[in-house]
């Protein structure tokens, strides 16, 4: 009864492996098509992030500018207000 018992555990262990192994696999090909699917998405979307930071840095410059811009005015109706005081 013993041996029975024993050939049975040790039955039922190869099928919990078997199971697993093909769950394992599963898991692999399903990880492996999403890191594929992934990669290709990623360089599908590359040329759009280059556009975007372009246009980012594009947006940046003039932000700048006009701040400069500002300075620069502001100092020139400075200039202007103490000229006409002069004269």
């Amino acid at each position: 009864m013993g041996g029975d018992s024993l050939s049975l555990r040790a039955a039922m262990m190869r099928e919990s492996l078997q199971k697993s192994q093909t769950i394992t696999d599963s898991v692999v090909s399903i990880l492996g098509s999403f890191d594929h699917r992934l990669s290709a998405l990623e360089t599908a979307m590359r040329p759009t992030q280059i556009r975007t930071h372009s246009i980012r840095k594009a947006h940046e410059n003039i932000d700048k500018t006009l701040k400069a811009a500002e300075v620069i005015l502001a100092q020139f109706d400075l200039s202007h207000q103490v000229s006409q005081r002069i004269f």
